[in-house]
């Protein structure tokens, strides 16, 4: 039966809204960076200027990211030269200084476009795999997801981590859809598992469906081959197994040799990347994590507890049905939320990967809930029909209801996109600063607060604790080291976390209070409607 109008082009009407949805917020912060993103743009502009490939930063391990971006600004380059802005890298690098904020600009686009590949990727993979309906309907509530969309505003791995594991999902499927004829489609998706390796290491998980269906048609063949043959197939390149096995570790090569290269980076960057302690953000025990990532990640990341109920129905029915492909699909997923749920640290992104899957989930709970209506309604068709509506009414009533659904998310997300475009708490704060305290004042800050030293209008003496600093010292570091001003913020670490946690951070807790005796709050920023943290500034009293 061929698709009707609305069938055929819905799918770009959900990437052009979903693009709306994404670039509203865009220039978020700049010209200051507030997220962690020059971890993966700087090396970018550092292997342009100075030729030298090697990231030098191996946690995620971003090289995938890093690399396209090198390709973003060699086309950035190449425009500023023959237009006579620059001419020379040096001249670029300095540009860069001056002001970064379209390079971030261009790497949040790159993001973006990510995002909208991996919704057309649900759509293509729904449709084989399912039907079209299912498809249009998983591929809408993928570009609402509140935690989807946030993230894909940010120069990070976990876009571009979930957009490559689905582009090898999508070939494994044409794969096993072809008969297990078409080695290219295997070579394609392993190449992309290899590339969301060298892009995030805990995409690794996709290698699994790949190598459990290539044991599969193996144990197969082997099954009429003498114990000679057995024993030379295990090193035969037309093994699928060793196909699949060789291209996914050329993909992770191609975009991370210098894991390999640079082991001794490489090793320390990892182990610090899976340390167990980050303050408020440490694994909670037992089946507390899994809920935890059910509750923030997998309902508050794809927009409610409405589409996760459909959700969980539409994985009960992948289950039920057994089919192959099914359960290949499944894999994933389900390894996936298994091994990250119980890894040291909880971050409520680091399940962005499942959401496309959560949304064919909830795109086949929900059409299956219809068409049993449906058929019920066929079924009982002797009845009075003042108790059957018609198939077109309670066509509309699922419409409207998938609507109403459906408007929380968008409200958050239109709300939060108009949000990340006022200006940042920090940004104010710094403003406000700089025309308020006295030149040479001495001022710390936590990392998460107002970026003093960077284009600076003052003369201060400013000093931020970082990461791995610690937090508040005691009240006699400060009086002896003549700091004037002190500023606080509720983000990340600190101050909020030391209350959600008093037990551990009784000493942290104590430094606060006495600070709060000793000096007197001066000035104070909130983000009710604004971006970024509370800010607090304080005056020493001593």
């Amino acid at each position: 039966m061929r698709p009707n109008f609305f069938e055929k082009y819905s799918i770009y009407l959900i990437l052009i809204f979903a693009l709306i949805l994404r670039y509203r917020g865009i220039n978020y912060g700049l010209p200051y960076i507030y997220r962690d993103e020059g971890r993966f743009l700087n090396p970018s502009i550092k292997m342009l200027v100075t030729g030298d490939l090697n990231p030098h930063w191996f946690g995620h391990p971003g090289s995938f990211v890093m690399y396209l971006l090198l390709l973003l600004f060699s086309i950035y380059f190449i425009f500023y030269f023959l237009f006579g802005y620059v001419h020379n890298l040096s001249d670029f690098q300095q540009l860069f200084s001056n002001d970064p904020s379209s390079f971030y600009l261009g790497g949040r686009l790159l993001m973006i476009l990510f995002a909208l590949l991996t919704i057309y990727l649900v759509y293509l993979i729904t449709k084989n795999l399912l039907n079209r309906t299912v498809s249009i309907l998983a591929s809408f509530l993928l570009a609402i997801s509140p935690l989807h969309t946030e993230y894909s505003r940010i120069i990070r791995t976990d876009i571009a981590a979930t957009m490559l594991v689905m582009f090898s999902i999508y070939f494994l499927l044409r794969f096993v859809d072809s008969q297990n004829k078409n080695t290219k489609l295997l070579i394609l998706s392993s190449l992309f598992a290899g590339f969301s390796i060298a892009t995030k290491y805990t995409a690794g998980v996709i290698i699994f469906p790949i190598l459990i269906h290539c044991l599969i048609v193996n144990s197969k063949q082997k099954c009429s081959l003498k114990y000679e043959k057995k024993i030379i197939n295990l090193f035969n390149l037309k093994n699928i197994f060793n196909i699949a096995a060789i291209f996914i570790f050329t993909g992770f090569l191609i975009f991370a040799p210098f894991v390999l290269l640079d082991p001794f980076h490489a090793i320390k960057d990892i182990m610090i990347e899976n340390r167990g302690t980050h303050m408020g953000q440490e694994k909670l025990p037992g089946i507390q994590n899994y809920l935890w990532y059910l509750t923030f990640s997998l309902r508050g990341g794809i927009g409610g507890l409405f589409f996760e109920m459909f959700a969980g129905l539409g994985l009960l029915l992948i289950i039920y049905k057994k089919s192959y492909e099914k359960y290949l699909f499944l894999i994933f997923p389900v390894l996936y939320f298994l091994i990250v749920g119980s890894m040291k640290l909880r971050w409520q992104h680091w399940f962005i990967p499942i959401l496309p899957f959560e949304a064919i989930f909830f795109g086949l709970g929900y059409y299956y809930c219809y068409k049993y209506i449906i058929q019920r309604k066929i079924f009982q068709d002797t009845k009075p029909k003042i108790f059957f509506p018609t198939t077109r009414t309670i066509c509309s009533v699922f419409v409207v209801i998938i609507i109403l659904g459906s408007l929380p998310p968008i409200i958050n997300d239109i709300n939060e996109g108009t949000k990340l475009s006022r200006l940042d708490t920090r940004t104010t704060a710094k403003i406000w600063i700089e025309n308020n305290l006295p030149n040479g004042s001495i001022i710390e800050y936590d990392i998460a607060g107002p970026q003093l030293k960077k284009w600076p209008r003052n003369n201060f003496t400013s000093t931020d604790w970082g990461w791995y600093r610690g937090g508040l010292k005691t009240l006699s570091y400060y009086k002896n080291q003549s700091v004037d001003y002190i500023i606080i913020t509720n983000a990340y670490i600190y101050k909020e976390m030391y209350y959600k946690e008093p037990g551990k951070y009784a000493k942290e807790i104590s430094n606060y209070n006495e600070l709060l005796n000793m000096s007197e709050l001066i000035k104070i920023f909130d983000n009710k409607e604004d971006p970024g943290p509370i800010i607090e500034i304080y005056r020493f009293k001593y």
